[in-house]
């Protein structure tokens, strides 16, 4: 003889229909064209960039390797295949080609950035 005790399904109904009804949800007042404008998702705002990453002493640490430099391109009669030249003697093609994407990424970023920062004045 098994020691469980089974109950009957009448009292499993009787307890499935004796349960206290939820109350009804208030219904919410339909909301107003001004309303919804008020309630509309605020554009982000743009991240903050991380702070300086910092050495064991407390120098900065650059972003990118010391051959590497953005500045480069800024100035008056760049010429990119003189530039390519002079570090390709030092540096190897794909490290070199590896830190241009890198940099034309974080320039996409920035570009980005800078677009949602001022969205609403350049549509405004």
């Amino acid at each position: 003889a098994s020691s469980r005790r089974r109950y009957p399904l009448d009292l499993l109904r009787l307890v499935q229909t004796h349960r206290t009804p939820s109350p009804p949800l208030p219904s919410d007042p339909p909301l107003a064209m001004a309303d919804l404008a008020a309630a509309a998702p605020r554009a982000p705002a743009p991240p903050q960039p991380p702070p300086a990453a910092k050495d064991l002493f407390g120098e900065t640490i650059e972003a990118h390797p010391p051959w590497f430099r953005p500045e480069a391109f800024l100035r008056a009669g760049f010429d990119p295949d003189a530039y390519v030249a002079e570090l390709r003697s030092y540096v190897p093609l794909e490290s070199l080609a590896a830190e241009l994407r890198s940099h034309l990424a974080a320039l996409r970023a920035e570009l980005v950035g800078l677009i949602n920062r001022d969205y609403a004045d350049f549509v405004g």
